[in-house]
């Protein structure tokens, strides 16, 4: 009996041997991929993203197209244009063409140098078409829940001189800020502020991603340009310009409002009013989701309008 034991013990010796060295083995792996500069998890969480981090929307650069002949329709335009740009053999590249309003054409490129070399191009092959070059708008950003006493006033002023640090850099001409309009926050104290701001600010804000408003640090986000009705649920138009009498729901697509609907009341899969009408494959979630995959197409249309740099 004291044979065996002994033999017991000499095996549970070799046993930790090889977990020793098994346990020595994993430390010298992780020491090859452990971070040199001892940088922990929550410093690298919390500092600020240099601006390039961010992604960036491209602008399109635009003009409208007009003709002098009152009687040209936008197809008529259109084929003016064709005719005088010559694309296929000239090289030129347009990246947007689309019909407007009162017989105009909206033509787009994805450099100011390619618009140019496109009007050019316009103005020697075919003088009876006008041009007007369409300016891109500054960008949107919110700041969440910031308190109602502070006035538009209140906030432009605090937003340039409280962060001086972040914005001080930027120079008097290129700064500028107003406020567009606010959104309602949970808190009947507080409220969602929207800004457009210059390019400079945009990047700036966006990059820190938090700014001092009088006595609190608010956070600061960038805002799609997107205009979606909140009583048909369609992009491209607000409520005041809907043609709809009846409001949709954002639950599951019907006439009534949200908190009056059955599904959601019973717990029931949402159904997207947009992808439904536009015979999409996956329709399982609320029209005001952002992943919804036609949100992002309109977000990148609606984006295409907005100088960011």
């Amino acid at each position: 009996e004291l044979k065996q034991q002994r033999e017991l013990v000499v095996a549970a010796r070799c046993d930790m041997s090889a977990v020793r060295d098994q346990v020595q083995k994993m430390n010298e792996t992780v020491e090859k991929y452990k971070v040199t500069d001892g940088t922990s998890y929550a410093a690298m969480a919390a500092a600020s993203r240099p601006v390039g981090a961010f992604p960036r929307p491209r602008p399109v650069h635009s003009m409208v197209v007009s003709s002098v002949d009152a009687h040209d329709t936008s197809e008529d335009v259109i084929t003016k244009i064709r005719s005088a740009v010559c694309a296929k053999t000239t090289g030129i590249c347009v990246d947007r063409l689309r019909k407007a309003r009162e017989q105009r054409v909206v033509l787009g490129c994805r450099t100011r140098d390619e618009l140019n070399r496109v009007a050019e191009k316009l103005k020697s092959s075919n003088p009876t078409l006008l041009m007007e070059e369409k300016a891109n708008k500054d960008p949107l950003i919110i700041m969440h829940n910031v308190l109602k006493i502070n006035t538009d006033e209140d906030i432009l002023g605090a937003l340039r001189r409280q962060n001086s640090g972040i914005l001080g850099v930027i120079p008097d001409q290129e700064y500028r800020a107003s406020v567009r309009y606010r959104r309602k926050a949970r808190n009947p104290l507080e409220s969602h502020v929207v800004l457009q701001v210059s390019p400079p600010v945009w990047q700036s804000l966006t990059a820190i991603g938090k700014v001092h408003i009088d006595l609190q640090r608010v956070v600061v986000k960038d805002q799609s340009p997107l205009v979606m009705c909140s009583r048909c649920l369609v992009y491209g138009h607000g409520r005041k310009n809907c043609k709809e009498t009846k409001d949709t729901c954002s639950h599951c697509a019907g006439s009534h409002i949200r908190s009056e609907c059955p599904s959601w009341l019973a717990g029931d899969q949402p159904t997207c009013r947009n992808c439904q009408s536009g015979k999409q494959d996956r329709t399982d979630h609320n029209s005001f989701d952002e992943s919804c995959p036609i949100r992002k197409k309109w977000d990148a249309l609606a984006r295409t309008k907005v100088a960011y740099c």
